[in-house]
């Protein structure tokens, strides 16, 4: 999120409601108020939850528990094997067949179809190649251009 934040502070543009606070505690849609104030979590209670796992888990590779920059963040990996414990082909099956089984869930009324992790990505990724060129704000383009001439 506070990546996000960045980005749209520099873009000049408000974040979505509900998802920041700025250093008094209040709602903001200020992206510079929220980067001095706090982030909500995404899914209530579950994922304040999960956002706990995954700083314990950051922290088991020295991440400071509250970070005040880049360089206190930790990088944790876990690799799976599926082979490990299953025939790594069939589960791979299995993986598609639950994938599709997702997208093919009907919507909420008026929602678009549902997605698995990656889909947007995939078809983002898919559509650029197509197109051959990618989209950039004029605003990163210059904030580029000022970074690399070192002003």
């Amino acid at each position: 999120m506070h990546g996000e934040a960045k980005l749209k502070a520099r873009l000049g543009e408000k974040l979505a409601s509900g998802h920041a606070y700025d250093a008094a505690g209040a709602p903001t849609l200020d992206p510079a108020a929220a980067l001095e104030g706090a982030f909500g979590v995404w899914g209530g209670h579950k994922g304040s939850g999960l956002a706990l796992v995954v700083q314990l888990l950051g922290m088991m590779s020295g991440a400071a528990a509250d970070p005040s920059g880049v360089s206190e963040c930790g990088f944790f990996i876990a690799l799976f094997d599926p082979g490990v414990l299953t025939d790594a082909d069939d589960y791979r099956r299995r993986v598609a067949a639950f994938a599709e089984s997702a997208r093919a869930t009907r919507p909420v009324e008026g929602g678009s179809p549902v997605r698995v992790p990656f889909d947007r990505s995939v078809n983002c990724r898919d559509e650029t190649l197509r197109r051959g060129t990618i989209d950039v704000p004029e605003a990163v383009v210059t904030a580029l251009r000022r970074e690399a001439a070192g002003i």
